[in-house]
């Protein structure tokens, strides 16, 4: 999700009751990891996501997900920095 997060970003989300075009959302994948993406289509009970890094093209752009795929959305961001940890 380059620009907009970096790896090792730490974000705040909660479970949101409405999914929206443009929200940011962490998904749980079948492999129990996860993906933040911004959330592109909304349909009935699934949805579609985009990446923000238009020069990356990502394979979890490409399928539809349901809303209980959803671990949160994104509510804010705290960039990594290395010097905190030391």
């Amino acid at each position: 999700m380059l620009p907009a997060f970096s790896n090792n970003d730490y974000v705040m989300t909660s479970y949101p009751r409405v999914l929206k075009k443009d929200d940011v959302v962490v998904i749980k994948l079948d492999d129990n990891s996860s993906i933040i993406k911004r959330i592109n289509s909304v349909f009935k009970d699934e949805f579609e996501v985009t990446s923000d890094n238009k020069s990356y093209e990502s394979e979890f752009c490409t399928k539809k997900y349901k809303y209980d795929d959803v671990l949160g959305k994104v509510l804010f961001k705290i960039p990594f920095i290395n010097s905190w940890i030391n």
